[in-house]
Parts: C-alpha cells; sequence; structure tokens
C-alpha cells in the first residue's frame, strides 16, 4: 500500500535502539528525519527527546503517512512537515533559524533519492 515512493519501513527494534543511541541526542538540538514512515524511529525518538530537550523535524513525501503524525496531536518537540525533502532541505536550517552542528539529519531514505540527496546535503 504505501511502498509506492520506494519506501522499505525499519521494523527491527533493536537497529531502532542503535540508531537512537549512536545519535548522542542533545539538548537543544533538532533532529531533521527524512521519510519518517509509519514512525517506528520517529516515536522513540520524540521519547527521548522529551527527556533531554531536543525537537524532531519530521518531512513525509507520502500525504498519508504525514495525515497519520498530524492526527497524533501536537507535541512541543515534535513537528511534521509534508514535502519532498529534495525540494525543501535547503529552507529547513533557515526556516528554524538552525546553524551547522545545531541539528542532525537522520532518516531510512528510498535508494532512488540518495544520490540526490547527498549531493544537496553536501551543499548545506
Amino acid at each position: 500500500m504505501f511502498k509506492k515512493l520506494g519506501q522499505h519501513f525499519l521494523i527491527n527494534k533493536s537497529a531502532i535502539n542503535k540508531i537512537v543511541s549512536a545519535l548522542n541526542l542533545q539538548p537543544n538540538e533538532t533532529i531533521i528525519e527524512i521519510g519518517p514512515g509509519k514512525g517506528a524511529l520517529t516515536f522513540p525518538l520524540i521519547k527521548e527527546c522529551e527527556k533531554i530537550g531536543c525537537k524532531i523535524i519530521a518531512v513525509e513525501k507520502d500525504p498519508t503517512l504525514a495525515e497519520r503524525f498530524k492526527v497524533q496531536g501536537s507535541r512541543k518537540n515534535f513537528e511534521v512537515i509534508e514535502g519532498d525533502i529534495l525540494k525543501i532541505l535547503k529552507t529547513i536550517p533557515s526556516t528554524y533559524n538552525l546553524t551547522p552542528y545545531t541539528y542532525k539529519l537522520i532518516g531510512n531514505i528510498p535508494y532512488y533519492i540518495t544520490g540526490k540527496l547527498l549531493r544537496l546535503i553536501g551543499e548545506l
């Protein structure tokens, strides 16, 4: 149903815990999650950020998946943006007043956008 955009959903809880741990989350930093999908990584990140005071901005291209997060209700440390990361990535730091080293990028991204996305990240 949701794989029309090349999505492959992360479900391994051990891998999710390792990713969250490897992020070494810090107070007042922002995590930009590319393609939160069904939230397997997003919800543990929200929980961890609530403890330490960081924020998550999730960018989801699939309107159905983005809507799932919007109906969850608002949280002070989480925001979902419905959009194409390839089109909006460069605008996110200035829109949210983020400077280098105050945010981290994470995502389980579809293979077909990897090359272009890495080039865009290199330009940030």
